[in-house]
């Protein structure tokens, strides 16, 4: 009898010690897995950049009588053409935004998965919880808010310039000035209460807390 008892509790450590290696695997891989895709998000934002100055050089550099000058550029000489391919800039912006949101909910799902399911040793859901601003100190919290407000801004600031710039530009191809202002003004509007779905989202508003197996408890519920 104490030969098989004895069996049965090495069988039953074997069996932990496969679990706590299979966990710590799994833990290595989802951290990598949000470090890599958080890491696309600045490159993300770098081709924006770009985007948004190649605009600001062509409509500054080309003159606004370009569809009345087929020998400078026939393709563009049609003013709907024209319009077509400037109304398409933001479009591309407000994909490029799209990718970044993918990216961070990924990573944010990872993250929340994390917190509730490696609570031992509790440092690990407490760095998520840090991480994402659900718990801490208020200072703690209001660090990661201003990090994170800073983030959607510096990405949708500069969609909302090219909307409007787009706008503008097309309604003077189109002589349309004011109905076209007013429509990207409309379609800004509409792009930051997105925004403001998408943040409350990702960031619900939630009290600051202490101890991270409350955190963990707060992602089992939900």
């Amino acid at each position: 009898m104490e030969d098989a008892s004895q069996s049965q509790d090495e069988d039953s450590n074997n069996n932990q010690s496969e679990d706590t290696k299979f966990e710590l695997e799994l833990y290595k891989s989802l951290r990598h897995e949000v470090a890599l895709y958080l890491e696309k998000v600045p490159s993300l934002w770098l081709q924006k950049f770009v985007l948004v100055g190649a605009v600001i050089a062509f409509l500054i550099t080309k003159p606004l009588s370009l569809p009345q000058a087929p020998q400078t550029a026939p393709l563009l000489a049609n003013s709907t053409l024209l319009a077509m391919a400037v109304l398409a800039i933001p479009i591309l912006a407000a994909l490029l935004d799209a990718k970044i949101l993918e990216y961070s909910l990924h990573a944010r799902v990872i993250s929340r998965f994390i917190a509730s399911n490696f609570t031992t040793p509790p440092v690990l859901g407490g760095w998520e919880a840090y991480l994402w601003g659900d718990q801490g100190t208020p200072e703690t919290v209001a660090l990661v808010w201003l990090r994170s407000l800073t983030t959607v801004i510096v990405t949708v600031a500069p969609t909302i310039v090219l909307i409007m710039l787009s706008g503008m530009f097309t309604g003077e191809i189109l002589h349309k000035q004011k109905l076209w202002t007013l429509l990207a003004g409309g379609v800004s509007l509409f792009y930051l209460a997105m925004t403001r779905y998408v943040w409350l989202q990702i960031w619900p508003p939630v009290s600051p807390k202490s101890q991270p197996h409350e955190i963990a408890q707060d992602y089992s519920r939900a």
